[in-house]
């Protein structure tokens, strides 16, 4: 038996082996076994959703599975989410991206990280669709973003510019704002679109929500200033703190 020991010893390794790949590989395939790929998912459900007639932006890396699923539509690439938001009429156009590139989407899909994130091609884990007038472009007076993960939020100092895209007739320009109250005594706030006061408020409360109907320009970036008369110090702040903005949505009317 002397002959046939080291290979039989082989076989039952390599058999050992295979069989704890494969008892840790299987669930991981699971989800992929059950679900479509999350930019499968969306380029079906912009297919399903999304009116025929509406353009569709879709990042160049989802080329041949939009060509695939979305034969006959309306499509226009685009290389770089840099260039999410410089498109005429963004309010009535959407985006599909891949992978985190829509900071504001509309709709998303996600795989769970963890055994399959080792086991296949680091793409298309994630996907989202949102319409380009999400996109907003913070000018001057505004600190960079902080926070982590879906949690952000970013301040700025007693005044503060925003350019919005174009969208057709009017929108929603939604605000979650935080004032530094007691810090502070109440402020006076100010909102101002493209060069008209549209809302002025005495800010009594630490948590603000304003939900404002808008003409929006038809062929440039929409203004928006935001100034406050009181902002408050932190001990080891350099920063001048007036408003901190949680969330802020620029959309068509309903």
């Amino acid at each position: 038996l002397r002959p046939f020991a080291r290979p039989l010893i082989q076989a039952s390794l390599v058999a050992l082996l295979a069989a704890a790949f494969v008892r840790w590989t299987l669930p991981a395939l699971q989800v992929v076994r059950e679900n479509d790929a999350p930019n499968v998912a969306a380029l079906k459900w912009a297919r399903e959703k999304i009116d025929p007639g509406t353009t569709l932006y879709v990042t160049a890396g989802l080329g041949p599975f939009a060509d695939y699923y979305l034969k006959g539509r309306r499509l226009s690439y685009f290389a770089s989410p840099a260039e999410i938001g410089g498109v005429r009429d963004a309010g009535h156009s959407y985006a599909v991206s891949v992978d985190g590139a829509n900071e504001s989407p509309m709709v998303e899909w996600k795989y769970t990280r963890g055994k399959l994130w080792k086991l296949a091609r680091q793409r298309y884990f994630e996907a989202e669709i949102g319409r380009f007038s999400s996109r907003l472009r913070f000018s001057s007076g505004w600190y960079d973003e902080e926070g982590s993960g879906e949690t952000w939020w970013r301040w700025m100092g007693a005044k503060s510019v925003t350019l919005l895209p174009a969208i057709r007739g009017r929108g929603v320009l939604r605000l979650d704002l935080s004032i530094p109250i007691p810090a502070i005594a109440p402020p006076t706030v100010a909102i101002t679109w493209n060069g008209l006061e549209v809302d002025r408020f005495i800010a009594t409360t630490a948590q603000i929500v304003r939900s404002l109907p808008l003409t929006s320009r038809d062929d440039e970036q929409n203004e928006l200033v935001i100034t406050t008369t009181h902002v408050a110090r932190s001990p080891g702040d350099p920063r001048d703190l007036g408003i901190c903005l949680n969330s802020m949505s620029w959309n068509p009317a309903p």
